[in-house]
């Protein structure tokens, strides 16, 4: 990709996608993925992103270590539509469990209550 603002687009037409960082430092936002219920991949280094951890422990995202592991995740799923289709539903409920995040904070930060959205 060597245009900004193609990629989340992208994601749409996708069932799995690798997202990149995990390698050099930090993962780079996987929300993006899973909101359109595209199962994110990411590399080792990915303790920078709690949704990332969130993903991982749904079943709705997966680290991978090497191009090995990366292949054997891709075959498992993308050859097994259950699978791959359950992987999808939980990438897709760790967002819908992560909305109003945002008004969350907000209300705690100006009242010093958390509360639901």
């Amino acid at each position: 990709m060597d245009t900004v603002g193609v990629l989340a687009e992208l994601y749409h037409d996708g069932d799995m996608a690798f997202v990149g960082g995990g390698f050099s430092g930090s993962v780079h936002n996987v929300m993006e993925p899973a909101v359109a219920r595209c199962v994110p991949l990411f590399g080792p280094a990915f303790h920078n992103s709690n949704e990332a951890e969130q993903l991982l422990a749904a079943g709705g995202g997966f680290a991978v270590s090497d191009a090995a592991s990366c292949t054997e995740i891709l075959r498992r799923h993308l050859g097994n539509q259950d699978q791959l289709t359950a992987a999808q539903q939980e990438a897709y409920q760790v967002i819908k469990r992560n909305a109003g995040a945002v008004e969350q904070t907000v209300r705690h930060l100006l009242t010093g209550r958390a509360g639901t959205a």
